[in-house]
């Protein structure tokens, strides 16, 4: 706050306003010029978007109603927006990003048709820098590239920055490498022998997975409609469009994600996530990444994740017994402080060995060639430690735990490693986590 005999002003905390306010004691209207006003601004080193408008109508109406006034702008830094894929809707010319596409959405991409471009990478920009009211740059960030290499069927284009399909099939993508996948339609209507099925690319199902049956695809598995007690193993994701009632028999079972609307007496393993939209009923649930089931609730069943599980409620009024926990990092921090100091001990024993190829008076060819290959075995030893340092602050800092947005029921069991607890009371709006062996909770309003 710079305060003057004549009138306050107040910098906003980002520097990006100016305002002008009445102290308590009453101004002489004769110094409400706009002369007056901008040498005390200049005073205060005020410099950069100056409102003329309003010192004019300051000085005009010498209006006490006019404070408090914005009396500078500064103006906002605009920051890069990041590079992204955005998937061409083959209907149309719109562009569909591919994150905004809900389950119903996916399941109803058209597939990719030979020689059409399928995809489009947008660039990343370049960020504009902002300025405050005492004239300094605010510096805006730059949007990071996107690096999406070309698998099994794609081309990239070049020209027209898109990625263009060589055959017809279903788009996949897979660590950053956009693929499309032959695809295979059914419909087990009209199946009379049950048979197990196998595909090496997607693999589309019309109508409901019967009992029985075992499905097997290198690429997705997406179903219209429920599956019962099947077996469904993709090496990609697996997407149901109705849900799973499986009455404890069968199993699903991705390398990527398993997107579906429910879960009834299940049992379903991902490499990556699941994403159940409306309820996981007695259901045995695992994924090495997360359980989000954000509108609904898990009641029953053994539910396990390795970084996080988000519900709205979990167990119920019945006091339902439910396990839900949190599987954290598959290496221990104890194996990654051997590994830091075995790497710590190769570090001593490359210094030691260059030490003694730096006291030879002469060296040969081979020996500075040796000396090359020690410093770069040194330099990328350290990258190695940094590197586990780095995952070591990185777990601290994301530590697996349990939201809930609405309630957590009694005869839930909390299980965080080989800690557990079981709830006595309902509790609402928690975040649940494991501090220091102990299993704590914090309120999520």
């Amino acid at each position: 706050m710079k305060v003057n005999n004549d009138f306050k002003i107040h910098i906003s905390e980002n520097k990006l306003q100016a305002i002008l306010s009445l102290p308590e004691q009453k101004v002489s209207k004769e110094k409400w010029t706009k002369k007056s006003i901008l040498q005390l601004l200049h005073k205060y080193r005020i410099t950069y978007g100056i409102c003329e408008n309003v010192l004019i109508a300051i000085e005009q109406k010498k209006d006490e109603s006019i404070f408090p006034v914005v009396i500078a702008e500064g103006k906002h830094p605009e920051n890069g927006k990041n590079a992204s894929l955005q998937f061409l809707h083959t209907d149309s010319e719109h562009i569909v990003p591919m994150d905004a596409l809900n389950l119903a959405q996916i399941l109803h991409v058209p597939t990719v048709k030979e020689d059409k471009p399928f995809a489009k990478l947008v660039k990343e920009t370049t960020g504009i820098d902002g300025t405050d009211v005492f004239g300094q740059q605010i510096q805006a960030s730059h949007g990071t590239p996107l690096l999406v290499r070309t698998g099994e069927n794609v081309v990239f284009d070049e020209t027209n920055q898109t990625y263009v399909a060589l055959k017809e099939g279903r788009i996949s993508v897979l660590d950053n490498i956009v693929s499309v996948l032959k695809q295979y339609e059914l419909d087990f209507s009209y199946l009379k022998v049950k048979k197990d099925i196998h595909y090496d690319g997607t693999i589309v199902i019309h109508g409901d997975v019967p009992t029985g049956y075992t499905i097997k695809a290198k690429g997705d598995i997406i179903v219209h409609g429920i599956v019962e007690g099947a077996v469904l193993k993709a090496e990609r994701s697996v997407y149901v469009y109705d849900g799973l009632v499986s009455l404890r028999q069968g199993k699903i079972e991705a390398v990527e994600n398993i997107y579906t609307k429910y879960m009834n007496q299940a049992n379903v393993s991902a490499g990556k996530d699941i994403i159940v939209q409306h309820s996981i009923l007695h259901t045995i649930c695992k994924s090495e990444r997360n359980i989000i089931c954000e509108h609904g609730h898990i009641i029953g069943g053994e539910v396990f994740a390795r970084r996080k599980i988000m519900a709205y409620d979990i167990g119920n009024r019945m006091h339902t017994e439910t396990i839900v926990g949190i599987l954290g990092e598959r290496n221990s921090p104890i194996q990654k402080e051997d590994k830091k100091d075995e790497l710590l001990a190769t570090k001593r024993k490359l210094h030691i060995l260059i030490h003694n190829m730096e006291q030879k008076k002469q060296k040969s060819s081979e020996d500075r060639v040796l000396l090359l290959r020690l410093k770069r075995s040194i330099q990328l030893t350290e990258e190695k430690i940094n590197f586990i340092q780095q995952r070591k602050r990185l777990t601290n800092r994301n530590r697996g735990n349990v939201v809930v947005k609405g309630t957590i029921y009694p005869n839930v069991m909390l299980v965080f490693g080989k800690y557990k607890k079981t709830m006595r009371k309902e509790i609402r709006h928690v975040i649940l986590r494991n501090e220091k062996n102990e299993i704590k909770y914090e309120l999520n309003m």
